[in-house]
Order: structure tokens, then C-alpha cells, then sequence
């Protein structure tokens, strides 16, 4: 496991990086103040990293991005079809409108239960 740890926090290095060169392109020098965070000072593949495993958590789940609901308006509807789009569901946590007082495994467990029997007939 620690081997998938590094890559993951490789990976966010990498977006921060990427981020910042992004970001101090000429085309956003009318928008841009200064450099917020990870800071200045954070300047070395080194200090990116530590600012990255001081700056991460697992608090924040992600809901919400394709909302189901029964209104025409809605990205999903109550069978997990995405509306405007013939044979694609979507059977995860996104189509939750809000985070569930708990942790969110339980419920797209369930949703995918719910996916497959729908998918089955």
C-alpha cells in the first residue's frame, strides 16, 4: 500500500505544479494578486510534498456531480440513466444530491446493487 500512497501524493505534487504554471501564465496576469497557497516559500520538490501531506484530508466526499431526481431537469433519473444519453448510468456516489450523514461507502454500495438489478432486469 505504501507504493499506491507515494504515487497518489506524486500525483498531487504533479497538480500542484501544474496548477502554479497554469496559473502564472501571461493570460491570467489581469486576474492574478499573488501566489496564495502552497505559498512562495514552497519552492522545492520537497517542500511542495510536505505542504501537500500537511494540506490533505478525507473529509470531503463527492456528491452531487450528476444529482438524480424525478424532475425533467435532473442529470439522472430514478432508473440511473443519464438523460440524453441511450445506455449510460451512472451508478456511484454522484448521483446522491447531498453527503449522507455517514460515510458514503454504504450508500453507493447500494446504489450499485440497485444499478445491477436494474441493469439485469
Amino acid at each position: 500500500m505504501v507504493h499506491a500512497d507515494l504515487c497518489d501524493l506524486d500525483a498531487l505534487c504533479d497538480a500542484l505544479e501544474m496548477s502554479r504554471e497554469i496559473g502564472a501564465q501571461h493570460a491570467f496576469g489581469e486576474w492574478r494578486k499573488r501566489h496564495v497557497t502552497p505559498g512562495s516559500d514552497a519552492n522545492t520538490p520537497d517542500a511542495v510534498s510536505e505542504f501537500a501531506r500537511r494540506s490533505v484530508g478525507t473529509y470531503h466526499h463527492q456528491v452531487g456531480a450528476c444529482p438524480m431526481d424525478v424532475d425533467e431537469l435532473a442529470v439522472v433519473d430514478p432508473q440511473l440513466r443519464v438523460r440524453g444519453m441511450a445506455g449510460l448510468r451512472v451508478p456511484d456516489a454522484s448521483i446522491m444530491p447531498v453527503v449522507p450523514s455517514a460515510d458514503t461507502n454504504a450508500p453507493s454500495t447500494m446504489v450499485g446493487e440497485e444499478a445491477a438489478d436494474l441493469i439485469n432486469g
